[in-house]
């Protein structure tokens, strides 16, 4: 199965589009595209659709329709920088209790600060959505970095009556994410443990409905074999950055197709890529 590049993907179709359109201002959309890339990639806004945000922009036919390319290609410009936070807000749920309030705070504050493999916050909100759908209780994290993918998890099995185990082997990071949950309200949510995922997921009791996979590539199809078991019936393993295309996340994405106890299916809004394997 072919999993491409949502990013890719969407600057294709911009230029398709523009060219559709016959745009002859070509210059000007491409530093406005280059201009939203640096945008996204500084601010995790990693996943936005790329098409559907310039069709937005070339809609403005009153803001737009100025016959000077320089008063055009600055009024674009205005209009990308007051478009792009309104996007990112729209990633985060609504603020429903104070619980809710004080994670949306720390998130905000952290905001374009996530570094050291965290996910970008569309994945984060899709973790999350994914946990409320199922509703998830039992969960497993294989891979902390700093606590970005656990916050998102915990705060989802906050409103399911679950809880999260998150492993981690770096000491600095387990240290640094362990004060980001305090900050976030959510450590009474998340039991955060370190050491080796090669020797805790193979040892690890219990059975669950949701695990997520950020950890070393090259080890993912053993991970999800050392979970296979433990899987509750309509539980799911999720896997992140499955776009890398390496020879370890074919073999990995080849099991999972092959499988005839799980339903492999690909989060298509994800930039790094999400695999999502449901057992049956």
């Amino acid at each position: 199965m072919e999993i491409k590049d949502s990013k890719k993907t969407g600057i294709l179709d911009f230029f398709f589009l523009m060219k559709q359109r016959r745009n002859r201002n070509s210059i000007q959309s491409i530093g406005i595209l280059a201009l939203f890339l640096w945008y996204s990639k500084d601010h995790n806004l990693q996943t936005v659709n790329i098409s559907a945000f310039f069709a937005l922009i070339n809609n403005q036919k009153n803001l737009l329709s100025m016959k000077s390319v320089r008063y055009s290609f600055l009024a674009r410009v205005i209009l990308l920088f007051i478009l792009l936070p309104l996007l990112s807000a729209a990633q985060y749920p609504e603020a429903k209790t104070e619980l809710d309030k004080k994670v949306l705070s720390f998130l905000n504050e952290q905001s374009g600060q996530w570094r050291d493999m965290n996910v970008p916050v569309t994945d984060g909100r899709i973790l999350y959505d994914l946990i409320l759908d199922g509703q998830y209780r039992n969960a497993l994290e294989i891979g902390t970095s700093t606590g970005h993918s656990a916050i998102w998890i915990a705060w989802a099995l906050s409103k399911t009556g679950g809880k999260l185990i998150t492993i981690e082997i770096d000491k600095k990071r387990y240290v640094e994410a362990l004060a980001n949950f305090r900050k976030a309200g959510l450590s009474d949510y998340i039991d955060a443990r370190l050491g080796d995922a090669h020797d805790l997921v193979p040892s690890i009791e219990g059975t669950y409905d949701f695990v997520f996979c950020d950890a070393d590539k090259w080890w993912y199809k053993n991970y999800f074999i050392a979970m296979e078991s433990k899987m509750k019936q309509g539980g799911c393993f999720v896997a992140h950055n499955t776009n890398m295309r390496s020879a370890d996340i074919r073999e990995f994405l080849a099991y999972l197709e092959k499988n005839p106890a799980y339903a492999t299916r690909y989060e298509r809004n994800s930039r790094s890529g999400l695999s999502i394997s449901c057992k049956k």
